[in-house]
């Protein structure tokens, strides 16, 4: 290989290395906020330093309001849990029964309030800073008064080095990188109908579609991100978070499109009769590219325009051919394409235009900021949050007992790690996050217990130290997916063993007392979940899927029988059914059930057809359309609805007869019957494209149906 085409490899490795990405800037602004926090600590002499860079790890987040927020929640909390608990230690004599029933009792509500409100770090920090503070009675009487002006006082000095570094580091802001990726997304979108204009570029399409799916998955995260952050106050986090589903949508209708644009492209028929489609994607590309945030700037008016005439000149055309005699000469198939393609056009255009709404309102939203009416705390009497509750006090009280009675180094390690378990409300959550925790620990002590044991150093080697793997274990904290939870407690585990009181230290105690009570939390939480109402993923979801099942069955039985629904209510019933199958895909993620996933997938493809038909179709139009053309829709609507019920075998709710049980309904046949007396009828003429295209999108939306239901009987 020669020299000059060794250099260009060269290069690349080298951009590669260096080129900070936004978890290398994470690691960064974290290393360096633990190294103020640790300086200062130790140069206060506070009697527990590495709170403070607790502190530090526990708040950094990517972007300055969510930074700035968790301090200002965790300041709040640690304050208000400090006084609590000093008032309830001095007025009240603690002994061991009385102090058990204390945490019960502070744990199981705090608890509470951590899954029924938004701001749940808030309830979790008080709960821990009032334990901390009560559960340290045994040591003395004066013991809370201390341990509650430390814990502030270390609290502080991190919160205080956080905020600076967030703001001096990069200073990152989710608002600007959001509009960022919005622009970014439209030209990746403008990008994969290009390529897919060009017939002999569909693979390279799919490429670019399958990377666009993670980058818009990302931009959704970012945007509910942005429900926390307080800088919100200045934009409308609904608008934005509006534009992030409509992009998923024009995500998916091209994504459903791709074998449209391939047929396309074979059909010599349509240069003949002058129909040239891909002057109207090309009209779509244009406009889709320039659609940011100046969307009412004269580029983006003209090339939405552009495209309006565009797709009009392309009905003109279609409409007088299709009342020739010559086009009942092509094939029916692609003839019906044809009609779906116009479809596709219009429903791009119209998620276009409220793309375009919301970014208007989120520019607007700058000038008047949006109020939020949410309600702070959301009651329930739900049985498996009250389960919930009454488990967490009980590790609680299973963590504090064990460590009064065995006297375990590491007593407040114990009760922090059973608080923290005792969140997840699945076993196997539960214990994914105990052998993290373990696993976090153990790598990150064992670094901490390398340097004690082999080095001698001193304070400046030591703000080194915490520089170098602060930076390694928060980027990959930031980067790594699984494994997040265990480089964030490898951090904590790496701080806890370093910094200590007077600076560098050879003390192998904070390390061992982290692990004894992480184990002793542990094993008292995972205890009590064994012991007391064991939930698993597939319960929860085996009930939601029953709720999802009888609200399809219901949602067939208004459609089939042509009673009409008002659009906001459409809307409504969509948005909510959707809620449904994403909570139930989240959880199954937990817990890998092959069975449940497969019922899942032809659920949510048979709640699509059904949904798209109460979204899409004008269903009194539709009824007038099939009566023109003289076809009988009754039989077809009628076998749909058993179809539905008989796939999600709801007998018990919606009653059947014997009768209606034994059909076995065949949609297919039928719907081709259809489309062959709409193409021969002579009354089609007097029918508008648009209530032909109305008819079509019906009878292509029962095949889905079909192949779904099929699909999920041959699941079954």
């Amino acid at each position: 290989m020669s020299a000059t085409s060794r250099q260009p490899v060269r290069q690349t490795t080298r951009s590669r290395l260096f080129k900070l990405t936004e978890a290398h800037k994470y690691g960064l602004r974290t290393a360096v906020a633990m190294v103020l926090a640790a300086y200062v600590a130790v140069l206060l002499h506070l009697q527990a330093p590495y709170w403070s860079v607790i502190s530090v790890i526990m708040v950094m987040n990517p972007y300055i309001g969510m930074t700035t927020n968790k301090v200002i929640q965790r300041i709040i909390a640690t304050i208000l849990g400090a006084v609590f608990g000093l008032i309830i230690t001095s007025v009240m004599t603690i002994n061991l029964p009385m102090l058990l029933a204390i945490a019960f009792l502070a744990i199981a509500i705090s608890q509470y309030f951590i899954l029924t409100t938004d701001s749940p770090y808030v309830f979790l920090l008080g709960g821990l800073s009032f334990m901390l503070v009560v559960g340290s009675t045994p040591s003395g009487a004066e013991q809370p008064f201390f341990v509650a002006i430390w814990r502030c006082s270390e609290i502080l000095v991190g919160a205080a080095a956080a905020v600076a570094s967030v703001y001096l580091v990069f200073s990152p802001q989710i608002k600007q990188t959001i509009f960022k990726e919005i622009g970014a997304t439209q030209d990746a979108l403008a990008d994969v109908l290009a390529l897919l204009n060009r017939s002999h570029q569909t693979a390279e399409a799919n490429q670019v579609l399958i990377k666009l799916k993670a980058a818009l998955l990302q931009a959704v995260d970012k945007v509910a991100s942005l429900a926390k952050d307080p800088e919100r106050s200045d934009v409308n986090y609904q608008a934005l978070s509006d534009i992030a589903h409509y992009q998923q949508r024009l995500l998916g209708l091209i994504e459903n499109n791709r074998k449209m644009f391939e047929a396309l492209a074979t059909f010599t028929w349509l240069g003949e009769l002058k129909l040239d489609y891909r002057l109207v994607v090309e009209a779509l590309v244009a406009y889709t590219r320039t659609l940011h945030l100046h969307v009412t700037s004269k580029k983006v008016l003209s090339q939405r325009e552009d495209c309006i005439q565009a797709l009009a000149a392309f009905n003109a055309n279609f409409e007088a051919t299709r009342k020739t005699t010559k086009f009942q000469d092509y094939p029916l198939h692609e003839t019906i394409l044809v009609h779906h393609f116009v479809d596709f056009v219009e429903q791009m255009l119209s998620t276009l235009a409220l793309i375009a709404t919301q970014l208007s309102i989120v520019l607007d939203s700058e000038q008047r900021p949006r109020q939020d009416d949410a309600p702070l705390v959301r009651f329930t009497r739900d049985k498996h949050v009250i389960r919930h509750c009454i488990k967490a006090g009980f590790s609680m009280d299973l963590a504090l007992y064990g460590w009064l009675l065995s006297a375990w180094p590491g007593g407040f390690q114990g009760i922090i790690s059973s608080l923290v378990i005792a969140q997840q409300k699945f076993i196997r959550e539960a214990q994914r996050m105990s052998w993290l925790r373990m696993l976090g620990c153990c790598i990150g002590g064992g670094v901490g217990l390398f340097f004690l044991h082999f080095m001698i150093y001193n304070i400046a080697d030591l703000l080194v130290f915490v520089f170098v793997f602060g930076w390694i274990f928060a980027y990959y904290s930031y980067k790594s997916k699984k494994y997040s939870y265990a480089a964030l407690q490898a951090n904590l585990a790496f701080a806890i063993t370093m910094v200590q009181s007077g600076g560098p230290t050879h003390s192998l105690s904070p390390s061992l007392g982290r692990l004894s009570g992480i184990f002793l939390g542990v094993g008292s939480t995972l205890l009590i979940n064994y012991l007391f109402w064991p939930l698993y993923p597939h319960e929860v979801v085996n009930k939601l899927l029953r709720r999802l099942r009888y609200r399809l069955a219901k949602l067939s039985a208004k459609l089939f029988r042509f009673k009409s629904t008002k659009p906001e209510h459409k809307l409504q019933a969509y948005e909510s059914l959707m809620a449904q199958f994403d909570e139930a895909k989240q959880l199954l993620a937990i817990e890998d059930n092959e069975t449940q996933q497969a019922y899942l997938t032809q659920y949510r493809r048979m709640a699509n057809s059904l949904v798209n038909i109460a979204e899409r179709i004008d269903l009194d139009g539709l009824q007038k359309t099939a009566r023109t053309l003289g076809i009988d829709l009754e039989p077809t609507n009628r076998d749909a609805w058993l179809l539905v019920q008989q796939s999600l075998q709801l007998n018990s709710k919606l009653k059947m007869s014997q009768q209606q049980r034994q059909v076995n309904p065949q949609l297919l046949p039928q719907v081709q019957q259809h489309l062959v007396t709409m193409r021969h009828s002579p009354q089609r003429l007097r029918c508008s494209r648009h209530e032909i295209t109305n008819l079509i999108k019906y009878l292509s939306w029962l095949e889905e149906l079909q192949e779904a239901c099929g699909s999920l009987a041959a699941s079954g």
